[in-house]
Formats: structure tokens, sequence, C-alpha cells
């Protein structure tokens, strides 16, 4: 996969799930995370509520319920059970949850419920003790207001379908007057977790032939770089337009990178203390385009003199190796 660096923007994007609304962090336009060393970590947060065709509910809503939550609508597991259910019956309703990605830190959900008659909630295998939620046994045995639950921090399995078990049970045998003992639930949830952070990218260059171990200072970006830096293999002779900096990287040992003279190749304004740099064996230039292959990437620890003008040279000490290519 080639990553392009250029891409770097976040926009809001909104997915649809359940009944629900919400936002996520993106990708950038061609798919990518974005691809700076800068490690951003959005909150994701996302709403969903009940609504009718969800688990093959249907809505309805019995005279002596309350109104319904925000955005929400009440539901029943049989059309008619707003107005009438049998003894003891048990409806359930199984809900997965927005999907919560892998790395995905500070999981919360929380929401409100009503319903009628006693109601108990499980998150995937566990009932965790903020959702013990169950209707006072009244001769209404309902909620006459919406029930806070939550926040739930324990449980989620990143990665994996995460499923909110709804059992709803008729507690009340049937009054002598028919169509007086109904079967009813209503919710919205809010799921909120911070993102992984975006893998780290190579986005600079150093060339193989200089000292390049750990401990080795790097010069990898700046006017002179093409002095500062030598190859083992070819080297164009336009190679003084290349200041250092990757547009496009394959991220790997073994892989190519290429990029644009000078600031055209649109260098970050900031980058983080420590950054991943490609070693390069060839700098090829071919009308404006540079290229060359990844004989290594190491991990360097700049010196803080970086910015995006090739005036402030980016240096700093090698601090590990990441990858090789096999000789």
């Amino acid at each position: 996969m080639r990553l392009n660096l250029r891409s770097s923007g976040l926009s809001i994007v909104s997915l649809a799930a359940l009944a629900a609304c919400s936002s996520e962090t993106p990708t950038s336009p061609n798919g990518l995370r974005p691809s700076r060393n800068v490690q951003a970590q959005a909150v994701i947060t996302t709403t969903f509520c009940s609504a009718a065709g969800i688990g093959g509910w249907v809505a309805g809503k019995n005279g002596a319920w309350a109104d319904p939550i925000d955005d929400s609508e009440w539901i029943v597991p049989v059309a008619g059970h707003e107005t009438d259910a049998g003894s003891f019956e048990l409806a359930t309703l199984d809900v997965d949850l927005p999907a919560i990605p892998d790395g995905a830190t500070g999981i919360s959900l929380s929401g409100f419920v009503m319903a009628d008659n006693s109601l108990r909630i499980i998150l995937n295998d566990e009932l965790s003790p903020a959702f013990e939620v169950e209707t006072a046994e009244s001769s209404d045995n309902l909620f006459d207001e919406p029930e806070a639950v939550g926040p739930v921090i324990t449980g989620f399995d990143p990665g994996e379908t995460n499923t909110l078990h709804f059992r709803l049970r008729n507690e009340l045998e049937p009054p002598a007057v028919e169509g007086q003992n109904p079967m009813g639930l209503d919710y919205c949830f809010t799921l909120e977790y911070t993102e992984a952070p975006p893998p780290l990218v190579a986005i600079f260059v150093i060339g193989d032939d200089q000292p390049h171990a750990v401990g080795d200072n790097a010069n990898f970006w700046g006017a002179q770089w093409w002095k500062n830096n030598s190859m083992t293999g070819e080297v164009s002779a336009g190679v003084a337009a290349f200041k250092g900096y990757a547009t496009l990287s394959d991220n790997a040992c073994g892989g190519t990178w290429t990029s644009l003279p000078g600031n055209s190749s649109n260098p970050p304004p900031s980058i983080d203390d420590d950054i991943l740099v490609i070693v390069t064996s060839t700098v090829i230039k071919a009308g404006n385009d540079i290229s060359g292959d990844i004989k290594k990437i190491v991990m360097v620890h700049h010196d803080g003199n970086y910015s995006d003008n090739p005036g402030h040279e980016g240096n700093g000490p090698i601090t590990s190796i990441v990858c090789t290519t096999p000789p």
C-alpha cells in the first residue's frame, strides 16, 4: 500500500448504523489515514436509538407510556403488544453497537431507557452493574420517565462485534380487562471512544552511503540535502532539486518512494520529536518526478530546527532500526 503524504487534512463523515446519527474521524480522500507523523487521536461519538424495524420489532405506543426519548420511538416485539401481551412473556432484542476499531481506548457507553415491563440489558455476555435496570414491581410495572444507564466502561471487545442484549419480560398476570397488559421498549445510547493514533509513516529520506547506525546523525531535510547525503546506487544529475521529503512512500523496506522538487513536495509545517526516515540507495529524477528505493527505515529524534523551509535543516540522531531490506 502506497501512502499519499500530501493527503493530510481531516474531515467529518456520517455513518448510518441502526437508527443512528454519528460522526467519525475519516481517512484521507484516497481511503488512507492521514499520514503525517503528527499523532492526532480523534474522539468518536455515535448515538443510536430504538426505531421500528430494528431486530424485527415494530413501532407501538401504549397510552400509558411517556413520550419517547428524543430521536427514538417505542417499539414492541409483535404488533399489538402495546395493548396486550401474554403473562410472563419474554421478548429479546439484540442490537449490535457501532464498530469499535482495534486500538480504541476510553470506550464508554451510556444512555436512557424506558420499558414496560421488566428490563435487563447485557453487554456481550456480561451483565454490567450499570445495566442492572429493572422496573419496580407495581401494578403498572413501567418506566414513566427515562432511566439513565451507564456509563459502562468495561466488557467491550475492540475490533469485534459488540452487542447489547435487551431482555424484556412481562411479569404481570393479564388483568380481567383485555388489552391492559402491554409490553414495549424505548432507548437511546451514546457510544464514545478515542481512536488509536495513526501509524507512523516514513516521510523523509537519507542516503545509504552515510553512516546510519544507531547514534549516527541523519540530515533528512534541507537545501544542502544532496551534499549531505550520498548513495551507493544510481543518482541522477538533478539530485540537487530534492530536499529530503518523500511525497509518496510504500512505508516498508523493499518498497519505493517518490517526491517532487523543493517545496513543491509540500512538506509538513511541523513534525513529531521522533520520526521514521527512509534510507535509500538511489535518487532518480525524471522531469519533475524524483524517486528511489527503501533499503531501511530508521527512527530519528530530530533536533527541533526543522521547518518546511529548506533553509531550516532537519537533523537528528538515529535511535533505532525499524526494518532492513534482506540482502
